[in-house]
């Protein structure tokens, strides 16, 4: 995927879920870079609409325009978890550790759940497997 592809589909995607006051920038990246295997990541700020997305510069456009759904539907959802951390502020840490854990293995299957109706495609089987020199294309993907 090239930057001005990447681009493209986060405007198109921003725009549909609702997103238009925010500016996103894209970075692409190496996919070894990301956290624990991600597939990609954003990072915002609430008070100014900004947010910068995070992806592999070697990945298939289905899988990153999957993954620039998941990315924003992060960002749809993001007000929600802020609430949740100040309802969590006055548990002792033991509780809301467990509480904001739940919520997070929540969040990413519902994320996970959204981007793929978003981007009309199926789970993609091999979330690891990103389009590099060390990862040779899928069977049916050259």
């Amino acid at each position: 995927m090239t930057q001005t592809q990447g681009e493209r589909l986060i405007a198109k995607w921003q725009q549909r879920c609702g997103l238009g006051e925010w500016t996103i920038r894209l970075l692409l990246i190496d996919a070894k870079t990301l956290t624990n295997g991600n597939w990609g990541e954003i990072h915002s700020n609430d008070e100014l609409l900004e947010a910068v997305m995070l992806l592999p510069s070697r990945r298939l456009l289905r899988e990153a325009e999957q993954t620039i759904c998941h990315e924003l539907v992060h960002l749809v959802n993001h007000e929600q978890c802020s609430l949740l951390e100040s309802v969590c502020s006055g548990l002792n840490a033991r509780h809301k550790t467990s509480i904001l854990g739940l919520w997070a293995t929540a969040e990413e299957r519902l994320c996970n759940r959204l981007a793929r109706a978003l981007s009309n495609t199926t789970q993609i089987s091999d979330p690891k497997q990103f389009c590099d020199e060390e990862s040779p294309l899928p069977r049916g993907e050259e």
